[in-house]
């Protein structure tokens, strides 16, 4: 039996991944089943979610200890206090990253693998109607590639058969980030432990901005705008503040983890992700 740990922030479809693993884990003969464990916000809060693979029967139904594999879906994962607690010695680590597997030697001696899942999705246009990039099935491809019993067939018709939108690009991305895990072309990489960074008190360090585009105000559509600061109330880690000469929206990059919430809540939507319309 394998377990898998997946962290993702609420939107990023970490639960509807899981479920499509377990789908594909069926399609592959074998028994699975999957939990998550979320707080109360819709969008932009922590998720974890729990999946179980086995060629034999599952008898354990209780919380994850110690996993075989840590899943992350944004690289801002990596500065959280003991985010591979638990991790088996020869467990291996998945970060969704443009970063090589080097720049994560902090998590300690494990053997990390890094993807670049928004880059796969900005290259086959699977992106929102908000024009935010959908990272949970190239995720779910380069999974596939570093475990074992579930194959990328396997996947493909656990998305085909799953209701997703659009899956043919959905499978497209998938196998895509399954064909660069298996090429070699997202490095897997045994790195040795170096000092940890310096925390917040929360336990995060978030220096280095996401990847990927953030909310603006877009100019064009300022006249929308009727100074209700709903997106600054509905902003989850508080990233929002405003200039009043003239009067525009700012984000904090250091702790924005383009959740969207603020371009979904916004009554006039005068907000867009990077400027696009």
């Amino acid at each position: 039996m394998i377990e898998i740990k997946i962290y993702g922030f609420g939107g990023q479809g970490a639960q509807v991944m899981s479920i499509l693993l377990v789908n594909a884990a069926v399609n592959a003969g074998c028994r699975a089943h999957a939990f998550s464990e979320y707080g109360a916000n819709i969008m932009g809060g922590q998720t974890e979610s729990f999946v179980r693979i086995s060629e034999d029967t599952i008898n354990v139904h209780s919380h994850m200890y110690e996993p075989d594999y840590i899943v992350m879906m944004d690289e801002n994962f990596t500065k959280r206090r003991g985010v591979v607690s638990g991790l088996k010695d020869s467990g291996e680590v998945l970060i969704n990253s443009p970063d090589p597997p080097e720049a994560f030697s902090s998590l300690g001696n494990f053997k990390i693998t890094t993807i670049d899942a928004r880059s796969i999705a900005r290259e086959q246009t699977l992106v929102t109607g908000r024009g935010v990039e959908v990272i949970n099935t190239p995720v779910l491809g380069a999974i596939v590639g570093i475990i074992p019993f579930v194959g990328i067939d396997d996947v493909a018709k656990a998305i085909r058969e799953g209701g997703v939108p659009n899956p043919e690009k959905n499978i497209g991305v998938a196998r895509e980030a399954y064909r660069r895990v298996k090429s070699r072309e997202a490095v897997g990489v045994t790195v040795k432990k170096r000092e940890m960074p310096k925390l917040s008190p929360d336990g995060v360090e978030f220096t280095k901005p996401y990847s990927g585009s953030f909310p603006v105000f877009d100019l064009e559509k300022m006249p929308r705008c009727n100074r209700c600061m709903i997106c600054y109330i509905s902003c989850p880690d508080l990233a929002i503040s405003f200039k009043t000469d003239p009067f525009s929206l700012t984000i904090n990059r250091d702790i924005c983890k383009q959740c969207g919430i603020c371009i979904n809540e916004c009554p006039r939507h005068a907000i867009s992700l990077g400027g696009k319309a």
